[in-house]
């Protein structure tokens, strides 16, 4: 059924980090469509419950220590993770994510806390935050409690113990680098599956 007009107020948008990153990265990232909405949106921003440490010897983009821009952008704020890759597999079903239900949980009380929320925007892994915690509310029978979720890359479940196992059907726009994400040709295609 289509959902009623929102009167009264502003739209109501959740914005949720990639990782390593937090919420000052992703008011960073997302400058310009805050500012493009600023009479229309509240905007909510999270930060991730599990904290984040750069793994040695890991070449893996989102185990290396961070940038120095990065640095400059989180102003002293700590990197954090929606939940820890223990394990990268090799087929997109078979890494081991470590902290699942603690993400679930955090999310939970988050919206629980925050409604009412409109527009999840997430990026990368705040994306499959989102997909886990899809799933999480399937499984409890609960209904979504936003409208449309907007996905920058990411949105991919990659631990074959969380991946959703019926297709969502809720209202999402996903938004990928394409030919330039390196990880486009595997996630595009998991994320349809799962929407």
């Amino acid at each position: 059924p289509p959902f009623a007009p929102i009167e009264g107020r502003k739209v109501r948008i959740a914005a949720l980090h990639g990782t390593p990153s937090n919420s000052n990265i992703i008011k960073f990232q997302l400058s310009q469509l805050r500012s493009l909405l600023r009479k229309e949106a509240e905007w909510l921003f999270p930060d991730a419950p599990m904290a984040w440490a750069p793994t040695e010897g890991s070449t893996f983009p989102s185990e290396v220590p961070r940038s120095e821009g990065e640095l400059r952008i989180a102003q002293g704020k700590d990197f954090v993770q929606w939940y820890h890759t223990a394990a990268h597999g090799t087929d997109g079903s078979d890494d081991i994510w470590e902290g699942v239900p603690e993400c679930n949980s955090f999310l939970e009380h988050f919206f629980e806390r925050e409604a009412p929320v409109d527009v999840v925007v997430a990026f990368s892994q705040g994306s499959s935050a989102i997909s886990l915690f899809v799933e999480h509310l399937r499984r409890k029978r609960l209904p979504l409690p936003w409208r449309l979720a907007v996905y920058f890359c990411g949105g991919n479940v990659d631990d074959a113990a969380h991946q959703l196992q019926e297709a969502c059907g809720a209202p999402l726009l996903y938004v990928s680098g394409g030919a330039n994400d390196p990880f486009d040709g595997h996630i595009r295609p998991a994320v349809e599956r799962m929407f």
